[in-house]
């Protein structure tokens, strides 16, 4: 399988993201996309990936069968987008082995920034996104955007980062006005975050051409 950096497709937001042709069968199997983590591999040729459910802390354990572009394994912990092949009705569960159709590198995968801000102004380049999720210790990002000529980060305001609902600013930006967008998948470890004591959410503001500018993401116990 060819590690690509950027993939179009079109998905639809569940779990995971998922896709089947484009038709109504609700049996067999189907393709869906997740962002995991690669966790290494054993001597019988499978690797071993981590899936986090969104919204919570909880984490599964599976397996597949992987070949990287140019036998260039990732490190341990490396966050990726993989397309594997599910049963109808069935949910993603520790210790299955799934078929692996693709595995992605992702547009951006990066750690939130904590920085005390003062009078912080977001790009006025809008990103277009689709979906965002926090899932674990991730947020869990895709968008349409310029992949080869942009960067996208996210940052924590540090003047918050005790009030229970800390602050991040997610900031898109391009190089040049001529903007070729493709489909664009990001990660951010916020754990620097979600480590706070007193963390009850935390709030997300970004310059979003489809739709709300801002999210409230609830931080339970019970989803630390």
């Amino acid at each position: 399988m060819k590690i690509s950096k950027f993939l179009s497709v079109c998905v639809l937001l569940a779990s995971a993201f998922t896709f089947s042709s484009c038709d109504s069968e609700s049996s067999g199997s189907y393709s869906t996309l997740a962002f995991v983590n690669y966790e290494g591999s054993s001597t019988d040729g499978y690797s071993q990936f981590v899936y986090n459910e969104p919204n919570t802390n909880s984490t599964i354990t599976f397996r597949s069968r992987v070949t990287f572009n140019d036998g260039m394994t990732p490190a341990l912990g490396t966050r990726l987008l993989g397309q594997f092949v599910m049963v109808y009705g069935e949910e993603f569960k520790n210790g299955s082995v799934l078929e692996n159709q693709a595995i992605y590198k992702l547009s951006k995968y990066s750690d939130v920034s904590i920085e005390a801000l003062s009078g912080f102004t977001l790009s006025s380049t809008q990103l277009y996104l689709q979906s965002i999720i926090r899932a674990g210790n991730y947020l869990d990002i895709v968008a349409l955007a310029d992949a080869k000529n942009s960067d996208l980060t996210l940052v924590c305001d540090a003047n918050t980062l005790n009030s229970g609902t800390p602050v991040l600013y997610l900031n898109y930006e391009t190089k040049t006005s001529d903007v070729s967008e493709t489909q664009y998948f990001a990660s951010f470890d916020i754990s620097a975050v979600l480590s706070q004591p007193d963390v009850k959410s935390i709030r997300l503001i970004l310059n979003n051409a489809n739709g709300e500018n801002e999210f409230i993401f609830p931080i339970t116990e019970n989803s630390k």
